[in-house]
């Protein structure tokens, strides 16, 4: 009986501290920026990207950060990773050609021990370290977990350049950043390699299945067959 019990105990002290490796997606073309790579773009005294970092860095529930970035930034990111004492920059591995593919390419690169992975996008700096605490315990202990904040926007859903609804704000949510899973009870899906992506995908794509069959109950009569101007937004 005793050697059970210290058996049992080992294993609920091993779930409340699962090992959790954040990936870090940076491998963007700075096309939107017209050249300017925002990652290592000067904020103050310090690239972007190491503000990006920090709250992975100063937490006790990330074990590991995997950094996934183009060919020509691996350096110059791990010459700033060395000097600033982000020592759990375990790997800076290479980008795809989409973000799906970079996502995926962090996967890969993941302490294979880890039982969640947190994923962020790198342009996306200031994460409030309460709002990853909370989003790790979540997804420790529900299986996933996809941080947001209520949108503030006017949203109009059209067809053929006419406004068709205008959805209840109060039901739609901005996801701060893309989402944390648990990759330890997916191992039927991982053996088919898109398992992650999927798994990863799963709290936006009840979002979108929510309001799919939800805004037709919040459509605003006066917006209904108002022209849909792209330049007046």
């Amino acid at each position: 009986m005793d050697l059970l019990k210290k058996f049992l105990g080992r294993k609920k002290q091993e779930r409340a501290a699962p090992f959790c490796t954040a990936v870090i997606v940076a491998a963007g073309t700075a096309s939107r920026m017209q050249g300017i790579d925002k990652i290592l773009c000067p904020m103050g005294n310090y690239p972007l990207l190491l503000y990006t970092l920090i709250p992975f860095q100063n937490s006790d529930s990330v074990d590991e950060i995997v950094i996934v970035t183009r060919e020509d930034l691996m350096l110059p990111i791990g010459d700033l990773c060395r000097r600033e004492g982000m020592h759990k920059v375990t790997r800076i591995v290479k980008g795809g050609a989409s973000r799906t593919e970079s996502v995926l390419e962090g996967l890969h690169a993941a302490d294979p021990k880890a039982d969640l992975v947190a994923i962020h996008d790198g342009a996306r700096p200031f994460l409030p370290p309460e709002v990853l605490e909370h989003t790790i315990e979540t997804a420790r202990t529900r299986g996933a977990a996809a941080p947001a904040i209520p949108v503030k926007d006017t949203i109009k859903v059209a067809k053929d350049g006419v406004v068709q609804a205008t959805p209840d704000r109060s039901a739609m949510f901005f996801a701060v950043f893309k989402s944390l899973a648990n990759i330890a009870d997916s191992t039927f899906l991982a053996q088919l390699h898109w398992s992650s992506n999927i798994y990863n995908m799963m709290p936006f794509i009840a979002s979108m299945i929510i309001l799919a069959f939800t805004s037709k109950n919040s459509m605003a009569p006066k917006a209904e067959g108002i022209p849909y101007d792209k330049g007046s937004r």
